[in-house]
């Protein structure tokens, strides 16, 4: 299972407020194109692993992908252009 930090939920949870504005849809963690992945708008779907802060799902993550991002982490890290989330390796 994804590990994701406090930072990463309060930001999910700003571009949620922000952006999605459909009752019932969330941001979920989709696979894209050459092995990276996105956020997009959508519902839960059954086997989904969800993340909530402060009473909102903020995150979706469905099956099979979050098998392959078990043992990683979704932080939100101050850049020079802004509050950027990342998916790493935990450290060991």
């Amino acid at each position: 299972m994804i590990v994701v930090t406090r930072r990463a939920r309060e930001r999910l949870k700003e571009c949620l407020v922000a952006h999605v504005v459909h009752p019932g849809l969330s941001l979920r963690l989709e696979a894209a194109a050459c092995g990276t992945v996105g956020l997009v708008p959508g519902p839960k779907r059954d086997g989904d692993h969800v993340v909530v802060h402060e009473g909102h799902v903020v995150l979706l993550v469905g099956f099979p992908l979050s098998l392959f991002l078990d043992g990683l982490t979704l932080d939100c890290e101050e850049t020079g252009e802004g509050a950027r989330l990342s998916i790493r390796r935990a450290p060991r």
